[in-house]
């Protein structure tokens, strides 16, 4: 089957499926509306601040890979993690580092977004994984018998690609 779409990214018309998908914010920034935001709150491509009365939330974006079964190739969501403010303050510094300490640690975080195809994501327990800059930090989340972790220990097929992307794209 031959796909045609167009990247919201760039405007360009591509002829392959899709192996990527990107959620520009944290569904809980999504979910607030401007006026409830407090002052400080920021978005930006890699991190963001929620200021929600007393309430300050931290979170960043990584990618979380979903093997394909056959492939040498991974299904790839960029997708938000809650964080502790302590390990938010950390994403920041480690943000423009080209090495990495390979003693630095995975913190903690709890996915950030509904994700297409996987029912109730809201929540899942994670462990981040900084990479060197430019690369995004890659997510895993950690196993329970919920379908997306499952997806991300054995792999998903090309059908599921097809199933998670094709109500998602323009043809």
């Amino acid at each position: 089957m031959r796909w045609l779409w167009t990247c919201s990214c760039c405007g360009k018309v591509q002829e392959d499926l899709p192996l990527d998908l990107g959620c520009e914010a944290p569904s809980y920034w999504d979910a607030t509306p401007e006026a409830e935001r407090g002052p400080g709150s920021f978005l930006n491509s890699e991190l963001c601040l929620l200021r929600r009365g007393e309430d300050v939330d931290y979170f960043m974006r990584g990618c979380l890979a979903l093997p394909i079964i056959g492939m040498n190739e991974n299904f790839v969501f960029g997708l938000w993690t809650s964080l502790s403010r302590q390990n938010f303050d950390r994403a920041i510094e480690l943000n423009n580092e080209a090495v990495l300490d390979p003693d630095e640690g995975n913190p903690f975080g709890w996915l950030s977004n509904a994700v297409p195809g996987f029912p109730n994501c809201l929540n899942l327990k994670l462990r981040v994984h900084h990479s060197p800059h430019p690369q995004r930090p890659f997510f895993e989340l950690e196993p329970s018998d919920h379908p997306l972790a499952i997806a991300q220990r054995v792999g998903i097929s090309t059908d599921d690609v097809v199933q998670i992307v094709a109500p998602l794209i323009s043809h």
